[in-house]
């Protein structure tokens, strides 16, 4: 076997004592890599804005909350976040937190109960700005292209698929906060989610 059975599983594959086999819980996925990709480009406005990705995975499993990237000087307001089907505009997650580290910095946001997410379907993920300093995270063209994290279970679509479908906010902010607009740039706000395959 390849190691020792730390509570019931191995590292990497190994066994139980009574001989059956143990395969390892699998690992949290996410768009993108807070390690290498971070420190985006920051946008300025004077008006609150919701900001936001579409996402879709090719399998099974739970969104158990949101990443976004924090500006610095963005204030010591907190972040909101939400979760919607795209095609009704429906929210199945929201969450909020009490304080937030200053940034820059990569923010954590776990939903109130998480959400089971079905393969081949759209969602949006959405993040409230509304501290009326403006700072906000934007890379303009980033996605031209479709974009897929690195085991390819999760994309973010691009206009190579068609349309423009990313990066989406609303501003003024109204209704349900649902981001129905599309960045004429293509650009990248930087959110992101928590994906426990099933």
């Amino acid at each position: 076997m390849d190691g020792p059975i730390r509570d019931g599983w191995g590292w990497g594959f190994g066994w139980t004592p009574d001989g059956e086999a143990v395969v390892p819980p699998p690992s949290n996925e996410s768009l993108f890599d807070r390690v290498t990709q971070s420190g985006p480009n920051v946008g300025f406005d004077d008006a609150a804005a919701v900001l936001g990705v579409s996402v879709s995975c090719s399998i099974p499993g739970q969104a158990t909350g949101i990443w976004f990237w924090k500006c610095n000087n963005d204030g010591p307001q907190v972040h909101p976040v939400k979760m919607f089907l795209d095609s009704s505009q429906a929210t199945l997650g929201s969450g909020v937190l009490v304080s937030e580290a200053a940034g820059p910095v990569w923010i954590y946001v776990p939903f109130d109960v998480p959400v089971v997410m079905t393969p081949a379907t759209l969602y949006v993920l959405a993040v409230y700005f509304n501290n009326a300093a403006g700072r906000y995270p934007y890379n303009g063209n980033f996605f031209d292209s479709t974009w897929n994290n690195v085991s390819g279970h999760l994309s973010a679509p691009g206009t190579d698929g068609g349309s423009v479908k990313n990066g989406r906010y609303l501003q003024p902010i109204a209704g349900n906060g649902f981001p129905d607009k599309i960045s004429p740039g293509a650009g990248n706000y930087w959110v992101d989610l928590e994906f426990v395959p099933d």
